[in-house]
């Protein structure tokens, strides 16, 4: 009976051992977390943005998800709503499908008041790009050319030329070389358009 109660006092003492350092540590968790956080507060949306392509195109989908949290906050603690608009374009980068259409939708809700030479060809882009990457092809090729009639309608040149390269790599992955090529050719000559980031 003494063995038994010792061996009880014993699991007791184990168990809050055990929960003093798991509390420990989610504080130290939590801690880092602000800290992070803090740390992204000296940098403005551009920087932010720059920072989260950095992170993003290099596979680190960690740090751009905080990143893309981050500045969706301090766009909503702003009552900036382009920047809401774009937090929430750089949270569906790696969202799953259903959260990223939904950050999609976002976008379009609060791009009612942007640049209309910009929208809402921009959501049709990211949208076909969506489409795409989780291999929906029609849906992808219908955005695609809602994106191409928006950007034609706003005579915005850059967002032509990427909407018809989305169209090409469609192309291309489905097997239509030759009118994949024949776009990829004409942009690599006259691809100037690309770099006219003032559109």
């Amino acid at each position: 009976m003494i063995e038994k109660n010792v061996n009880l006092y014993f699991i007791y003492k184990m168990m809050k051992l055990i929960g003093i350092i798991l509390l420990l540590l989610s504080n130290l968790i939590y801690a880092q977390k602000i800290i992070e956080n803090d740390s992204l507060k000296k940098y403005s949306f551009l920087d932010l943005k720059i920072k989260f392509d950095n992170y993003y195109y290099r596979d680190k989908t960690k740090e751009s998800t905080l990143i893309a949290k981050y500045f969706l906050q301090k766009a909503k603690n702003e009552n900036n709503e382009s920047q809401i608009g774009e937090g929430y374009m750089l949270m569906q980068f790696d969202a799953t499908f259903t959260d990223a259409l939904k950050y999609i939708d976002s976008v379009k809700i609060y791009s009612t008041k942007l640049d209309k030479k910009v929208y809402p060809a921009k959501i049709y882009l990211l949208r076909g790009n969506l489409y795409f990457k989780f291999d929906y092809f029609k849906q992808a090729l219908d955005s695609y050319i809602l994106a191409l009639r928006y950007a034609k309608e706003n005579k915005n040149e850059r967002q032509i030329a990427f909407t018809e390269l989305n169209i090409a790599f469609l192309q291309n992955y489905i097997g239509k070389y030759k009118e994949a090529a024949k776009t990829f050719r004409y942009y690599l000559y006259n691809g100037k358009v690309l770099y006219n980031k003032s559109v």
